[in-house]
């Protein structure tokens, strides 16, 4: 890792520079030699060239909580050129968490270009890792929406927390990380496996689908939340027990959870650090494949 890396961060969320980006941006370049840049997807603004970018940023009044500005909806570029300025800028993508896994294709105008440029990505083996609605819009675009589905549908019932987990089938993602850790949920879909995708991570005697990698592409999906610390955690839970009736609705039957005081934060810096690896090595194809 002795060159600098790249890494680019799509944010699907309402705000620029959500917390759930600002995580993994944090996350990221904890790393020695590693940049990061965060893409508010959801308004269209997506990685190109500035003399093709065509998004008008309108910064609007603080939220309440002043923690973020909203931005303005701005005009989709072309998958080609979001494809070729990622690929020549950065060395690898992430995708964080956000809420439109419900949300009929049509009604998302960023879904447009965002699932086909997924699939352009995924056709060069370029390095992928979703987050909770990552990896969850990772599967959707690899095939459909057969794919996703709410816990409740399952026989599950969604759990928010610190859970333990466990790694199952070894893989270089999970370098030099215990087979057992504690990491943060806080998700009510989820996504279904089939040969084409296999489980590398599972949360015994409830559900397996904790992360998956794609064939054997460079191209992951966590449905846990590595990059949140403890006080990100505890924000995030205090924030469910102060929702109101009406917002909990879609938290159907849903428990909050604790295997743990606290996530295992060095779980986070390490995940990076191997998708940073893996990002780096052009012949990743020399690793045993999972299927």
């Amino acid at each position: 890792m002795a060159s600098m890396k790249k890494i680019a961060i799509f944010d699907p969320t309402d705000r620029i520079e959500s917390q759930k980006g600002l995580l993994i941006k944090e996350m990221f370049e904890r790393i020695q030699g590693v940049e990061t840049e965060i893409f508010a997807i959801k308004y269209n603004h997506f990685p190109v060239k500035d003399n093709d970018l065509t998004l008008d940023l309108i910064d609007s009044d603080l939220e309440a909580n002043g923690e973020n500005s909203t931005i303005g909806q701005g005009h989709l570029p072309t998958v080609e050129s979001i494809f070729e300025y990622l690929t020549k800028e950065f060395d690898g993508l992430v995708i964080g968490g956000n809420n439109d896994h419900e949300v009929d294709d049509d009604e998302q105008e960023y879904f447009k270009v965002y699932y086909p440029l997924i699939n352009k990505l995924l056709s060069i083996d370029y390095p992928l890792l979703g987050i909770c609605w990552g990896a969850q819009s990772l599967m959707r675009a690899i095939e459909g929406d057969k794919r996703l589905t709410k816990m409740t549908m399952v026989g599950k019932e969604p759990q928010i927390g610190i859970l333990k987990f466990s790694i199952i089938k070894e893989n270089p993602l999970f370098d030099e990380i215990a087979n057992e850790f504690f990491s943060t949920s806080y998700h009510m879909v989820c996504f279904i496996l089939d040969k084409s995708a296999k489980i590398i991570c599972s949360r015994d005697g409830y559900w397996d689908n904790q992360a998956f990698q794609y064939k054997n592409k460079r191209c992951f999906g966590l449905q846990f939340h590595p990059e949140h610390t403890l006080k990100s955690s505890n924000k995030l839970f205090e924030k469910f027990k102060n929702m109101s009736d009406e917002e909990k609705r879609e938290f159907v039957n849903a428990k909050l959870i604790f295997d743990n005081e606290s996530p295992d934060e060095d779980v986070g810096t390490k995940i990076a650090t191997n998708f940073i690896r893996i990002a780096g090595n052009s012949s990743f194809e020399s690793i045993p494949t999972l299927i």
